[in-house]
């Protein structure tokens, strides 16, 4: 079928694989927000803890991701940058969220190449006292960026009586 194929650049290497599936996860979070205005980013939703609204959701995932790449820059012997404020309005978020890929690959371009015992000689303790390699890292990341666009999917869905 000639119509049906999907046209893509895809990262080479591991690595590249899976800044790539961050990339499409971080993309179909994006869509999530593409009709949220203000009012519905803020809206409270029944959950525990504080993300209780999307735009906390998204901030807390845009927060993450710099950290996950300060860890990163830090075991690679590179110096952190500093924490910015999340982008305020929801465009602006989704611009964010959009761009994670394109972050992540600026330090990882040049270890595509990298066998899996260079991957694994990256080591970085997390400040919640768990220990990965570079791998691991960018696993937990995309995970992260994956459980909380289904958070949001759900509250989303729960709204129009599409998913429960």
């Amino acid at each position: 079928m000639e119509g049906s194929r999907v046209e893509h650049c895809y990262r080479p290497g591991p690595l590249g694989a899976l800044v790539d599936e961050s990339g499409r996860a971080a993309m179909e979070f994006s869509r999530l927000l593409m009709d949220l205005d203000d009012a519905a980013l803020d809206r409270v939703r029944t959950a525990q803890g504080e993300l209780r609204t999307v735009r906390a959701v998204v901030e807390h995932v845009l927060m993450a991701a710099g950290i996950y790449r300060n860890l990163q820059r830090k075991a690679l012997g590179m110096a952190t940058e500093a924490m910015g404020a999340a982008p305020g309005d929801g465009q602006a978020l989704r611009r964010e969220l959009e761009s994670l890929a394109a972050q992540a690959w600026e330090l990882l371009e040049d270890k595509a190449h990298w066998d899996d015992d260079q991957v694994c000689a990256v080591v970085m303790d997390a400040s919640w006292g768990q220990r990965f390699d570079l791998e691991q890292l960018l696993e937990h990341a995309l995970a992260h960026v994956l459980r909380h666009r289904r958070q949001v999917e759900r509250w989303l869905g729960s709204e129009t009586g599409l998913h429960s």
